[in-house]
């Protein structure tokens, strides 16, 4: 006896459900209409929210189709990064190492998961020079130092 993986389907089923789903939604919209005190299924005071969701809808789902198909977008420069490209430069220049430290907060923290996540940025470039020194701080490790 042969088993297929896929089971088969009853259309009658299918259409039933899909039927039923269909009535539900009317009877939702009806309803909807119903609850309005005007009637109307359009609030005409907020047309210019629609405009404007319509607007980065439609800016965002061009945006998104233009990356699919590889043309080359304009990304702004964040001048912050670029500070940190500089001093590393000059860490390099001077034979220092560079001690990066993430935050003062725990890990749980945005400001700190931020501040980690520019830590590959700031990785990649040093491990060009291998001058990186990361600090064991009790937000990164689990075990508390002990004074001797």
């Amino acid at each position: 006896m042969v088993y297929s993986a896929v089971p088969k389907l009853n259309l009658n089923k299918v259409l039933f459900v899909a039927l039923v789903a269909l009535a539900n939604l009317l009877v939702d919209f009806q309803l909807a209409i119903a609850q309005n005190a005007d009637g109307r299924i359009f609030r005409s005071d907020r047309t210019n929210a629609l405009v404007l969701m319509l607007v980065f809808c439609s800016a965002v789902l061009i945006y998104t189709s233009w990356a699919r198909k590889g043309k080359k977008l304009f990304l702004r420069k964040i001048p912050g990064l670029d500070a940190v490209e500089e001093a590393v430069g000059r860490a390099t220049e001077m034979g220092r190492p560079v001690l990066y430290i993430p935050g003062i907060s725990e890990l749980d923290e945005i400001e700190t998961i931020a501040g980690i996540s520019i830590l590959g940025r700031v990785a990649k470039i040093t491990a060009l020079l291998s001058l990186m020194r990361l600090p064991m701080t009790p937000s990164v490790t689990d075990t508390p130092r002990t004074s001797q």
